[in-house]
């Protein structure tokens, strides 16, 4: 039970702290946008000294000039098609019947035909996927550890396998799906959830890394415009890039200064690094002003670290919607494409407007992909029926049955 006085307590000095940063956002915003306005002017050779820095990881790459300038949207597509994939999953739950889980993929496919009324079509549809996982591996950590080092590893695990999943679903659209060069193939958020992918366990990262290769190989061979849509972004790939080059000792040929090394990309104790005027900003924020709806910002590079040694080049912009600034991610070869480039941006805003702000395709996806509370309940049902019909009573812990028929 909350405890309502103790709550105040705690929450009137956090949101006193959040209010005062809030009010100072809009100067820090300003002075950020005037740092973009002139980040390629103030280094010489930005683009090759962000490569050559130690935390280049974190930076955005200049790969088209014109940082903080606008793209014009191209013309509309009367005629091409859009695929999309999301995915959900239930996991496995330690104090209920079995170790069992389960992967939604949901999927879309929409044809618009340009006034060909025989061309215009979609298809709908999910794919659910029922794993079992190991619930009776020993546990090495100790009784007291017990549950939090099984579920970590699995929560890991089905978030990762859930991705794979989606991966493989939409490389498997592509052949027979896909018209050449009048395609658009989006993930709902990044590309490559690189960061995961890295925390997975060695066998599982080398499973997710063949899933992202087949992905691309098959998107490039028919010549899809892949991309990753990441709707009210809050990256910071940029806001790095022009912390990285208001340094003094970059300005001055060198790598971050002591004080900006410290706690890069953020602001610590000790002494103020140079961007400490602006800490705070995200991308979203140098660009909500500069980008009319409908246009594009100038594209960036970033490097998906897939392992220690392998890496994945892809390009991103940010897209101004009516009510939303977007992040789209797409592969180094969509990017160096102008005609696919040009239809993913054109097929993102059409199907933006068609979903009324979001991307129709991803939104129809996620309605086929999404689990529900009483879906949870009923596959949990189902695992308990089957159980029983086959003679097993699976064993419920003390927790999971005091949680249905709670005290009192």
């Amino acid at each position: 039970m909350l405890d309502i006085a103790r709550l105040v307590d705690e929450l009137d000095p956090v949101a006193t702290n959040v209010i005062r940063a809030m009010r100072e956002l809009p100067e820090r915003q300003q002075r950020a946008r005037a740092h973009l306005a002139v980040v390629e002017e103030r280094v010489p050779n930005l683009a090759t000294r962000v490569q050559e820095s130690d935390y280049r990881a974190r930076i955005a790459h200049v790969v088209e000039p014109g940082s903080a300038g606008a793209r014009s949207a191209p013309a509309s597509r009367a005629a091409y098609c859009a695929l999309a994939v999301d995915g959900s999953q239930v996991e496995p739950d330690y104090h209920e019947a079995l170790g069992i889980y389960l992967i939604n993929v949901g999927g879309v496919v929409l044809r618009y035909g340009g006034g060909n009324a025989d061309a215009v079509g979609a298809r709908l549809f999910s794919q659910p996927s029922v794993r079992n996982a190991d619930l009776w591996a020993p546990v090495e950590n100790g009784e007291e550890d017990a549950e939090a080092s099984a579920a970590r590893p699995y929560a890991r695990r089905t978030e990762v396998e859930r991705m794979i999943a989606e991966f493989r679903q939409l490389a498997e659209l592509i052949p027979s799906e896909a018209e050449r060069g009048r395609t658009v193939a989006l993930l709902d958020g990044p590309l490559i959830a690189y960061w995961v992918i890295r925390l997975a366990p060695d066998w599982m990262r080398h499973k997710a890394i063949a899933a992202v290769e087949e992905l691309h190989a098959a998107a490039k061979e028919h010549e899809v415009a892949l991309a990753g849509y990441i709707s009210h972004t809050r990256s910071v790939d940029v806001v790095n890039l022009l912390k990285f080059a208001c340094c003094t000792d970059v300005r001055q040929g060198s790598d971050l200064c002591a004080s900006c090394r410290e706690h890069f990309p953020r602001v610590g104790p000790g002494p103020a690094p140079c961007y400490a005027d602006f800490d705070g900003v995200i991308d979203r924020h140098l660009y909500a002003r500069v980008l009319a709806s409908g246009q594009r910002s100038a594209r960036f590079g970033l490097e998906a670290a897939l392992g220690d040694t392998k890496r994945l080049p892809l390009q991103f912009f940010y897209l101004r919607l009516a009510d939303d600034l977007a992040r789209v991610e797409v592969p180094q070869w969509v990017a160096d494409d102008p005609r696919l480039l040009d239809l993913a941006h054109a097929a993102i805003l059409d199907q933006a407007q068609l979903g009324r702000g979001y991307p129709l395709a991803l939104a129809e996806a996620h309605e086929q992909a999404v689990i529900r509370g009483p879906d949870r309940q009923l596959f949990h049902e189902l695992l308990r029926r089957r159980c029983v019909r086959e003679g097993f009573h699976p064993e419920i812990s003390p927790k999971a049955r005091a949680k249905r028929q709670p005290l009192g």
